[in-house]
């Protein structure tokens, strides 16, 4: 079983992310953008993506493969996520991917749609939900990945299941 530390929109907050990555126990550490850190504090991180924020740094998105599940990770915002899914969609049929792990929009969520699933970890800085300041850990085997939404105590907010689609 392979571990995944994902988390979004730190916006400076260097002590809450470094505060979730020693506490945590993972394979890999993906922040999806909006990190407003340097290049030495964002070291901690095994994939970084590019945000909005005018000096992140990382990829525009990247694409991986976790067990037997396909992943598409981006911040969202060329994506135009804050109107609606359909670019992420898009990206999920053009990668073959059964995930698509994004930001941006400060709102947890998972979303089911044909063959796959929108997922936002919600974000570390502030959240614009009634939902808390959150993180995931995402824990994969072969037919399944279990999502862990934790708040900045770590915390489980909701678990959910989720089962290889295609």
């Amino acid at each position: 079983m392979k571990t995944l530390l994902i988390l979004s929109d730190v916006h400076g907050y260097f002590e809450r992310m470094t505060k979730i990555l020693d506490h945590e126990t993972y394979d890999l550490a993906i922040s999806l953008g909006d990190s407003e850190l340097s290049t030495q504090q964002l070291n901690h991180f095994d994939i970084v993506i590019h945000g909005n924020h005018l000096f992140d740094v990382g990829e525009t998105y990247q694409v991986i493969e976790i067990e037997s599940f396909k992943l598409y990770l981006t911040h969202g915002h060329f994506e135009k996520v804050h109107l609606n899914d359909q670019g992420l969609i898009q990206k999920m049929h053009q990668f073959n991917c059964d995930l698509v792990f994004h930001g941006h929009t400060h709102v947890s969520r998972v979303k089911a749609i044909a063959n796959g699933y929108l997922i936002n970890p919600g974000a570390v800085s502030y959240s614009r939900s009634q939902e808390k300041e959150s993180y995931i850990i995402a824990q994969f085997n072969k037919t399944q990945c279990i999502l862990t939404f934790k708040d900045l105590n770590h915390d489980s907010i909701k678990e959910m299941t989720l089962i290889k689609r295609n």
